[in-house]
């Protein structure tokens, strides 16, 4: 399953609403939030929703001003949430090049994690 969600109302309050039903959420696997201009502060709080958020693979931040604030809590989240694997970022302000190197870093370890996961669930249905 996935949402697409342009012109984010500028309530802070709306947006941590929206937070609090996806860290609840079990099916969303792929969230484009493009061109909302998120700020730095929402995306630290996007990426606290995620730390116990266990679907999501793919998250479009692409076009917004997340900043290196956001984009330092979003590599925090991923030492907690192996599930994410693609986070796009192409487009914010003021995140160094380093940090989207940890970031992309990060990102491949989930991948390798959950290819390591796929394989063994194939191993068992062939044993079983």
């Amino acid at each position: 399953m996935s949402l697409e969600w342009t012109k984010i109302d500028e309530n802070d309050e709306a947006f941590k609403a929206f937070c609090v039903g996806l860290e609840q959420n079990e099916g969303l696997e792929s969230l484009n939030l493009s061109n909302n201009q998120l700020s730095s502060d929402q995306g630290r709080n996007l990426a606290f929703t995620l730390k116990s958020n266990s679907s999501l693979k793919i998250l479009d931040l692409r076009f917004n001003k997340i900043g290196n604030d956001g984009a330092t809590a979003f590599f925090d989240v991923l030492k907690v949430n192996k599930c994410l694997q693609i986070i796009q970022f192409q487009g914010n302000d003021l995140i160094p090049e380093v940090s989207l190197q940890a970031l992309e870093s990060a990102l491949h370890h989930n991948i390798e994690l959950w290819l390591k996961v796929q394989e063994i669930q194939v191993m068992i249905m062939i044993f079983s």
